[in-house]
C-alpha cells in the first residue's frame, strides 16, 4: 500500500497535491509567457540600439573617408596652385605652361577628370582635356566661382549635371592662385565625378537592408547605393527629415514611401570641410529580421522549459510521497547529529558560525554549517556541504582570513580577525571574525556583520572632515578682507577632503564669459605655461569643453575618462594631463554664478566626493555672500566718514565767515556809537 493511500488528503504533503501541481504549471506556464515576451521585446530594442548606432558610427565613418579624400583633393590642388613656375604660367596666362602642369597634375591624382583655369573674373583660358568650346567662356554665375571668390579660399561647390562629354553628376573644386604678394591672379579648378567618388563608397561593406547615401549642402545626391544618380540631379528623399534640427551623430525615423510608410531610420553625419551630409539608412523589416532567430530560440527554449518543469513536478509530486516518511527519520537523525556537532560550538558563540574541515593539508577548507545568522549575512543556500570555501566565498581569496584558518588549525590558538571587507558577485559586507578550532579537528569562523557600524563611521568621519573644512572657510570669511583669500581657502579645502591633485574656482563675468578666481599651487607648478601668460589665458574665457558642461548644464559632472568625453575640446599647451574630473557649480538665488574644479583623484570620482563638494559650494556660496557684505559696509562707513569730513568742513568754513560779517557789524557799531558822542559833544559847546 502507498503512503498515498494511507493518508487522508489533507495530510498530504503540499507537493503532493494534483491541485497544487497544476496551479504551479499554470503560474510556470505564465511565468515563461511573460519572460518569453519580456526577453524578446528587450532583445529588439537592444538589436535595434546596437544596430543604430553602428549606423551612425558608419555614417561617422563614411563621413571621416569623404573629409579626407577630399582634404587630400584640396591639399595636392593647393599645393600646385602655389608653385612658382605655375604662378608665372598663370599670370603670363602662357597655355602651354599651364597645360603642361594641369597634365602633371592629373598625371598625381587621375581622378581629377577635368582640370581648368580662369582669370579672377571667371573667364576660362586654359582646360585639360582641350574643350575650345569652353576657352573665353566666362563661368562667374557658377557655385563654385562664387564660393571661391567670397574670400578667395578654396571651396567645394554644390552637385551640378555637366553639360560637356559624359553627361553625369560631378561637383567642383576650386583652389585660388595667388603671387607671391598675395594678389589673385586665377583660379584653379577640378571637376570631380560623382562616379570617382562612388568607387570610394561602393568599397564600404554593408549588411542586407542598409543603405548609403552621400548628399551635397542642398540635399542632391552625390552617391547612393539605393537611387540612381549617375545621370541626374536626384534630391536625396529624406534630406530634409533627417538633417533639420537634429543633430549630426543622432537617427531619426522616418515614413518610407517606397516601402508604404513603413519607417526607416536615417543616420546622418557631416563631413567636415565641405558641409556634405553622409546618411546610411535601414528599414524597420531589417532590423526585426535580425531578431528572427532570436525569436525561434526564445520560443523552443520555453516550450522545452515547460516541459521540463511539467515533468518535474510530476517527479516531485511522486518523490513527495516517498520522501515525507523518510523526512521525520532524516530529520531526527540530522538534528541528533547537529546536537553532537555544534554542542561545544553554540556554548561559546552566538553570532554567525561556520564550520570548515581541512583538506590538502590546509590549502583548502570543505564547509560543513552554517548557522541562521550565517546564512542570513553570507546569502549562501542549503547546498554548501563539502564544498571548497573558494567556490562558496570567492571573495575570501582577497583577504587574508584564509590564513587565520590555517594558523589556527596548526597551532590549535584562537584568533581574532580584524575587520575587512568582503565582496563577491552576490554580496558585499564588513565583518568581524574569530577563529578557534574543535576538538575534532574543524575549524570554526564565528562573525558579525559591521556593516552598519562600519559605514556610520565612515559617514561621522566625512562629515566630520566635510564640518570642518566648512568651519575653516567661514574663519577665513571672518578674518580675510578679499573674495580672492575666500577662494584660496575655499579651493584650498576642496582638495583635502577629495584628495584632488589640483582645481580651479572661477566666476562667470557680465559678458558671459568665465574669469578664474583661484587656481591651486599643484596646478601651477604642474603647468608648463608662465604665470604671466597662464593669468591672461585663464580670464575672458569662452566657456566650452568638459568644465564648460558645468556652467552650461547647470549641474555637477563627474568625468573619469576625459579622453572619451564627446564635449572635449582638448588642453591648452602646457597644461597637465587630466586624468578625472569633478565640476560644481556656484548657485546664487537660483542662477549659476561660477564653479568649482577639480582633477586627478586617484582612482576617479564618485558621488560621495560630489555630494562634499556640492555642500561646500553652497557653504562658498554663502561666505562669498557674508564677504562681499561686509566690503559694501565697510565701504559704506568709509563715505559716511567722508561725507562728515566734508560737512564738518564746509560747516566750519561757514561759521568763520559769520564771524567776520559779525566782526563788521560790531565795528560799524562803535562807530556810530563814537560819531554820536562827538556830535553830542560838539552840539554842547555850541550852545
Amino acid at each position: 500500500m502507498t503512503p498515498e493511500k494511507n493518508m487522508q488528503p489533507h495530510e498530504f504533503p503540499w507537493l503532493a497535491n494534483r491541485r497544487n501541481i497544476l496551479r504551479l504549471a499554470l503560474g510556470f506556464f505564465l511565468l515563461i509567457v511573460a519572460g518569453s515576451l519580456f526577453l524578446s521585446y528587450r532583445h529588439c530594442q537592444d538589436v535595434k540600439d546596437r544596430v543604430l548606432r553602428n549606423d551612425r558610427e558608419s555614417a561617422q565613418l563614411i563621413s571621416l573617408i569623404m573629409e579626407s579624400y577630399l582634404g587630400d583633393i584640396r591639399s595636392t590642388m593647393e599645393s600646385y596652385a602655389n608653385r612658382p613656375l605655375l604662378i608665372q604660367a598663370v599670370r603670363r596666362k602662357n597655355v602651354a605652361e599651364a597645360r603642361q602642369h594641369l597634365a602633371n597634375l592629373n598625371l598625381l591624382n587621375p581622378s581629377m577628370d577635368r582640370l581648368l583655369i580662369t582669370d579672377p573674373a571667371g573667364t576660362l583660358w586654359v582646360n585639360l582635356p582641350h574643350l575650345p568650346d569652353v576657352v573665353e567662356k566666362n563661368f562667374a554665375f557658377r557655385d563654385w566661382y562664387r564660393g571661391v571668390s567670397r574670400e578667395w579660399k578654396p571651396y567645394i561647390g554644390e552637385a551640378v549635371l555637366r553639360v560637356t562629354a559624359e553627361k553625369d553628376t560631378a561637383v567642383h573644386i576650386a583652389v585660388p592662385v595667388a603671387d607671391e604678394k598675395g594678389n589673385i591672379v586665377g583660379i584653379l579648378l577640378n571637376t570631380l565625378r560623382a562616379v570617382e567618388i562612388g568607387k570610394i563608397l561602393r568599397r564600404v561593406p554593408l549588411e542586407e537592408g542598409l543603405s548609403v547615401s552621400l548628399t551635397d549642402r542642398r540635399g542632391t545626391l552625390i552617391y547612393s547605393s539605393r537611387y540612381a544618380y549617375e545621370k541626374a540631379l536626384l534630391r536625396y528623399p529624406f534630406f530634409d527629415a533627417a538633417a533639420k534640427g537634429t543633430p549630426t551623430d543622432s537617427t531619426v525615423a522616418v515614413p518610407d514611401p517606397d516601402a508604404g510608410g513603413a519607417a526607416r531610420y536615417i543616420s546622418g553625419a557631416t563631413v567636415a570641410g565641405a558641409g556634405w551630409r553622409a546618411f546610411v539608412g535601414r528599414s524597420r523589416h531589417a532590423i526585426l529580421a535580425q531578431s528572427s532567430g532570436y525569436f525561434i530560440q526564445i520560443a523552443t527554449i520555453s516550450l522545452l522549459l515547460l516541459l521540463c518543469i511539467v515533468l518535474l513536478l510530476m517527479y516531485i509530486r511522486k518523490r513527495a510521497l516517498a520522501q515525507f516518511a523518510l523526512d521525520a527519520l532524516q530529520a531526527e537523525k540530522d538534528l541528533l547529529d547537529s546536537r553532537l556537532r555544534f554542542s561545544e560550538l553554540f556554548n561559546h558563540l552566538h553570532s554567525g558560525v561556520a564550520v570548515y574541515r581541512p583538506v590538502d593539508g590546509g590549502k583548502d577548507f570543505l564547509l560543513l554549517e552554517l548557522n541562521a545568522a550565517a546564512r542570513r549575512i553570507t546569502k549562501v543556500d542549503r547546498n554548501f556541504k563539502d564544498q571548497s570555501v573558494y567556490d562558496v566565498y570567492p571573495g575570501l581569496a582577497k583577504t587574508t582570513l584564509l590564513e587565520t584558518f590555517q594558523r589556527v588549525w596548526q597551532t590549535g590558538k584562537a584568533e581574532e580577525h580584524p575587520t575587512f571587507y568582503y565582496s563577491d558577485d552576490r554580496q558585499a559586507f564588513w565583518a568581524d571574525n574569530y577563529v578557534f578550532k574543535l576538538p575534532a579537528g574543524e575549524v570554526v569562523s564565528v562573525f558579525d556583520d559591521v556593516t552598519e557600524r562600519k559605514q556610520a563611521e565612515d559617514r561621522i568621519a566625512r562629515q566630520t572632515r566635510l564640518l570642518t573644512a566648512i568651519n575653516r572657510l567661514f574663519a577665513e570669511t571672518l578674518k580675510s578682507d578679499s573674495s580672492e583669500a575666500v577662494a584660496r581657502t575655499c579651493l584650498a579645502v576642496a582638495r583635502e577632503i577629495t584628495s584632488s591633485a589640483f582645481g580651479f574656482i572661477g566666476e562667470v563675468n557680465s559678458a558671459g564669459l568665465f574669469n578664474t578666481t583661484s587656481i591651486s599651487n599643484p596646478g601651477w607648478e604642474a603647468c608648463a605655461l608662465k604665470k604671466s601668460e597662464a593669468a591672461v589665458t585663464l580670464n575672458n574665457m569662452t566657456v566650452r569643453g568638459i568644465w564648460g558642461q558645468v556652467i552650461l548644464q547647470e549641474h555637477a559632472f563627474i568625468i573619469n575618462n576625459p579622453e572619451s568625453f564627446p564635449k572635449r575640446v582638448g588642453l591648452p599647451e602646457g597644461h597637465p594631463p587630466l586624468t578625472s574630473f569633478l565640476g560644481v557649480p556656484l548657485s546664487d538665488q537660483g542662477q549659476t554664478i561660477g564653479m568649482i574644479a577639480l582633477a586627478n583623484r586617484e582612482g576617479g570620482y564618485t558621488d560621495e566626493q560630489r555630494e562634499d563638494l556640492e555642500a561646500l559650494a553652497v557653504s562658498f556660496v554663502e561666505a562669498m555672500r557674508r564677504n562681499q557684505a561686509e566690503e559694501k559696509v565697510k565701504n559704506m562707513y568709509q563715505e559716511l566718514e567722508k561725507r562728515v569730513i566734508e560737512r564738518t568742513e564746509a560747516l566750519a568754513a561757514k561759521t568763520a565767515e559769520l564771524e567776520r560779517i559779525n566782526r563788521v557789524f560790531v565795528d560799524r557799531e562803535l562807530k556810530m556809537r563814537e560819531l554820536k558822542a562827538q556830535i553830542a559833544e560838539r552840539e554842547k559847546h555850541s550852545s
